[in-house]
């Protein structure tokens, strides 16, 4: 965690074992791609390439931690080390269905988002419960990302509702009561206030429900 990459070397040397996992399947290399450790982490993939593609029991690969963080540095460095392994990296999703692109969508990593799309051509557009990366920048109040999508043409159909609870991009807006991110659904995405859930509840029926009521209630009431 501490990236002491001259450890790190004598470890490997006298023949520290990079794929050791621990009870939820991380290896050294996970933990050096969270923390962003990049020297440490080359050290151990060159060791043993085949630790870039090992999961987690939750299966994350090392590059998933890493975009989740925002590490572009690191995730730039994984993609260029790939060469064959490159689509299997890309293409990889989690337990959850996430896979590269929608983690640096939940980092907030503009930088990060922008090189993927411009260098990798992702456009996978939706989460295995059927949200797409506009579900997920609104979850996780990344005003900055939503800015971005919309820049590039990417938002795609703000309405489309997820497979869980049937929700909206707003309907977790008002669930997370970032009020600019509502100004900007309504504003600029035109996204439908009326549009219900799997259990007839508005967005903000679901704000008042998180009792967040108060805040974002203006942005419902007037036609923006």
């Amino acid at each position: 965690l501490k990236g002491n990459a001259s450890l790190v070397s004598l470890l490997l040397d006298h023949g520290a074992e990079p794929r050791l996992r621990n009870k939820d399947g991380y290896t050294p290399v996970h933990l050096a791609s969270q923390y962003n450790q990049l020297t440490a982490l080359q050290l151990m993939v060159r060791a043993q390439p085949s630790s870039a593609l090992l999961a987690t029991r939750n299966g994350r690969l090392p590059i998933h931690l890493a975009a989740r963080q925002g590490g572009r540095e690191v995730v730039l460095w994984f993609l260029e080390a790939a060469s064959e392994n490159l689509p299997a990296m890309l293409e990889a999703e989690d337990s959850a269905g996430a896979d590269v692109l929608q983690d640096a969508v939940v980092s907030g990593s503009v930088p990060l988002l922008n090189f993927l799309l411009a260098s990798h051509r992702l456009t996978r557009p939706e989460h295995s419960t059927g949200k797409t990366i506009l579900h997920l920048a609104c979850m996780a109040n990344h005003l900055l990302v939503l800015e971005y999508l919309y820049q590039h043409d990417m938002v795609g159909d703000p309405n489309v509702r997820d497979t869980w609870d049937g929700w909206s991009p707003l309907m977790y807006s008002a669930r997370y009561g970032d009020v600019n991110i509502i100004d900007f659904l309504i504003r600029r995405c035109q996204a439908n206030k009326q549009l219900t859930d799997r259990h007839g509840r508005t967005a903000l029926d679901i704000g008042k429900l998180f009792a967040i009521l108060i805040y974002i209630r203006p942005y419902f009431v007037f036609t923006l």
